[in-house]
Order: C-alpha cells, then sequence, then structure tokens
C-alpha cells in the first residue's frame, strides 16, 4: 500500500514502458497528457461558468422587461412570470461562485498534490519547502500531483454541470410558461 502523501510515494514503482519507449520519453508523455488533461479540465469550467453568466444576463433583461410592463390588472402573472427568472438567476449564481476549502483542508491537499493553486495556499504552506520539493522531486511525483489535482478539479466541473443542467431544464419550462401564458392573456 502506498502513501497520499505526494512526499512518500513508492519511488520503487517502475515507471517503465511496456512499448520500449525510454523513461524520458515515457515521463514527458505522461507529463504532457495530465497538462493538457488539466487544460481541457480548466477550459470546460469556463465554457460552464460563460453559459451560467450569459443566462444570467439573459434572465435579468427578462425579469427587467416583466416589471416594466404594465400588468398591473394581472399581478400573479407577474409574479408567475418573475419567480422562475429568480430562481434561475440564484442557481446561475450558485454555479458561478467560487468553492473555496477550508484552511485546514489546503494543508492536507499539500500533502497530496503540489499541483492544485488550492494546495499552495494552507496554513502549513511553506514556500522555501515548496521550492525545494519542486527542484528535487522526481517524475513520479509530479505526474501523480497533476493526476490528483486534476480528479479533484474534475469533481468540481461536473457539479458545475450538474446545477447548469438544472438552470436549463427550469429555463426550458419557464419558456413554456411565457409562451402559454402569451398565449391565454395577449389575446
Amino acid at each position: 500500500m502506498t502513501s497520499d502523501m505526494i512526499t512518500q510515494l513508492d519511488l520503487e514503482t517502475s515507471i517503465g514502458s511496456g512499448e520500449g519507449l525510454s523513461n524520458d520519453q515515457i515521463t514527458r508523455s505522461r507529463l504532457a497528457f495530465l497538462l493538457d488533461q488539466n487544460r481541457s479540465i480548466i477550459q470546460m469550467t469556463q465554457i460552464a461558468d460563460a453559459k451560467a453568466a450569459a443566462m444570467l444576463a439573459l434572465m435579468g433583461i427578462a425579469a427587467a422587461q416583466i416589471v416594466q410592463t404594465d400588468f398591473a390588472v394581472i399581478k400573479l402573472f407577474m409574479i408567475a412570470m418573475l419567480l422562475p427568472k429568480a430562481v434561475i438567476i440564484l442557481l446561475c449564481l450558485w454555479v458561478l461562485a467560487p468553492r473555496l476549502l477550508a484552511p485546514q483542508s489546503r494543508d492536507a491537499l499539500y500533502l497530496d498534490n503540489r499541483f492544485s493553486w488550492l494546495a499552495l495556499t494552507g496554513n502549513t504552506y511553506d514556500a522555501s519547502a515548496h521550492a525545494d520539493f519542486m527542484r528535487t522531486s522526481e517524475a513520479s511525483q509530479l505526474i501523480i500531483s497533476v493526476a490528483r489535482a486534476n480528479a479533484a478539479t474534475s469533481q468540481v466541473l461536473l457539479r458545475k454541470f450538474h446545477r447548469l443542467r438544472l438552470v436549463f431544464i427550469i429555463a426550458a419550462a419557464d419558456v413554456l410558461m411565457m409562451v402559454i401564458g402569451f398565449i391565454l392573456f395577449a389575446g
């Protein structure tokens, strides 16, 4: 059983390739793959945030238009139209809001990996020790560090897309309600 602490990894495990590549080639390939994966995860996170921001703006504009429209005779209709937009706006803010770990969790994360920025913000972070680790780290430590950070970031991305799906389901229902409302009341 290997330790979860990045500094106590079993460095006796072979990192060689079964396909005849040199250790240098396979290590570079593995690290390049993980860094590309990290860039992809970051881009997908940016896409999720952009979708949430666009929906937030769209619902804000729609809500402002409803408030400016003269629905004084049909207050219940106005409330029915504003309520889902308010829910969507709150859910969009939930998607966009950054979630940070408590300092104790960031301290534990630093023991697990040295790639994620949260791992470098705990109370026990020591810049000199980190620099020494990076200067003397083995390829396996770097690869595992990036892989663990990618796994953690992927979980954040998954939560964002689950929440975003909920936003779009409610928005679709809202559009359907508006169409039905306008058919019934605009005639």
